[in-house]
């Protein structure tokens, strides 16, 4: 978010859209550098240039134009560029490890819908882009339909907005929602803050109409009453996660394997300290046990196994959950996938462990057991 914030605050510092060449090379540098934490710039960079086009239709045999954004597209090639001969250097793949694992992609129409819908306003107990920020929602429709033009800048951002939401929505395999909101979504922010920026400027010019102060007020209060709401989540799970944590170093194991989705989400600071491998298939299991216990030697390994599934425990926390959770959850689409394996895989994995190492000891807490086995001598 820092690159991706300081590149688009460069291109779009100007309403106009004037530029100077190193603005708009280091601009461009900053945005290309982004594809080295996450995937989405390869969406997002494509859209931004369509809008950019789509926008400034009547320029494109205009030298000046293709002057400033080519000036940005070389800057945005060149951490490009290396990026994608490190990986093909590296790891044979010209867009990294991150890109093959994600690669595969389910198109049912009806599950991308409703990621469309949950990555854009809210679904079950999540809010998305404009469910969390309901104000931007409202100054696109606003600044669309006003009398007053709308200026360069605006024109390219409501355009970014609208397509690359859908599209990324489409491309990705989940909602990818982490502690609170669309992580895959958070390129948007900043081109949504100008916008808000250029509405609140114009508002305030002309002088707002009640109708606008009501919207800025309750929307704005909506957002600064779901942060609060999130930081308190966050600070919960990080006390969930460290009790966990502890009480997994206890057992003093090198290694931690679970198929459980909800033993998984606690591993946390514990991954910074012991190899934690979280598997969704028995194949994935036979994997992980044959590299542990043929490579390493003089090793505990320790294979986790959930009393709970991730399902039953989402069903039995039901009757707790806060009101507004209840009525997120039965109005709105909910895309939710229980990757647990199943008791039958648990078996065996455990019985595979079994005849390739030597079990030490089987501890049982009321959430889980835990089979602590032991690489050969």
């Amino acid at each position: 978010m820092l690159f991706a914030g300081i590149g688009l605050s460069l291109y779009f510092k100007s309403a106009n859209l004037e530029w100077e060449f190193s603005e708009r090379l280091i601009g461009g540098f900053f945005l290309g550098a982004t594809v080295w934490f996450r995937l989405e710039p390869f969406i997002f960079i494509p859209v931004l240039g369509f809008a950019i086009l789509i926008a400034e239709y009547k320029r494109l045999f205009n030298i000046d134009f293709w002057k400033g954004n080519g000036t940005f597209a070389l800057g945005i090639i060149l951490p490009i560029l290396v990026f994608i001969i490190f990986n093909k250097y590296v790891y044979d793949s010209f867009l990294g490890p991150r890109f093959e694992v994600n690669s595969s992609v389910a198109w049912d129409i009806s599950i991308k819908l409703k990621q469309l819908f949950v990555l854009a306003f809210f679904g079950y107990w999540k809010l998305g882009f404009f469910g969390y920020m309901p104000i931007l929602l409202w100054v696109i429709f606003d600044r669309t339909f006003s009398k007053t033009a709308l200026s360069l800048r605006e024109k390219i951002i409501i355009l970014l907005l609208v397509i690359y939401i859908p599209l990324l929505s489409f491309s990705v395999s989940t909602e990818a929602f982490v502690s609170w909101g669309p992580r895959y979504l958070s390129l948007c922010i900043f081109p949504g803050l100008f916008l808000l920026d250029d509405w609140y400027r114009i508002k305030s010019e002309k002088g707002f109409s009640k109708i606008n102060i009501a919207v800025l007020a309750i929307f704005v209060s909506f957002s600064v009453a779901a942060t609060l709401k999130g930081l308190s989540m966050i600070r919960a799970s990080y006390k969930q996660i460290k009790v966990m944590s502890g009480e997994f170093e206890k057992y003093n194991t090198d290694y931690i394997v679970t198929g459980s989705e909800i033993i998984s989400g606690h591993f946390g600071r514990l991954s910074l300290s012991i190899p934690c491998f979280y598997i969704k298939t028995f194949r994935d299991g036979e994997i992980i046990s044959d590299r542990l216990l043929k490579e390493k030697t003089n090793k505990k390994i320790g294979f986790v196994v959930s009393k709970y599934k991730t399902k039953d425990i989402t069903q039995e926390m039901d009757g707790e959950e806060d009101i507004l959770f209840k009525i997120l959850k039965y109005i709105t689409p909910h895309v939710i996938q229980y990757p647990d394996i199943t008791n039958k895989e648990s078996e065996q994995l455990l019985d595979a462990f079994s005849r390739k190492s030597k079990l030490l000891e089987s501890k049982e807490t009321r959430f889980y057991t835990i089979y602590i086995f032991a690489t050969e001598q």
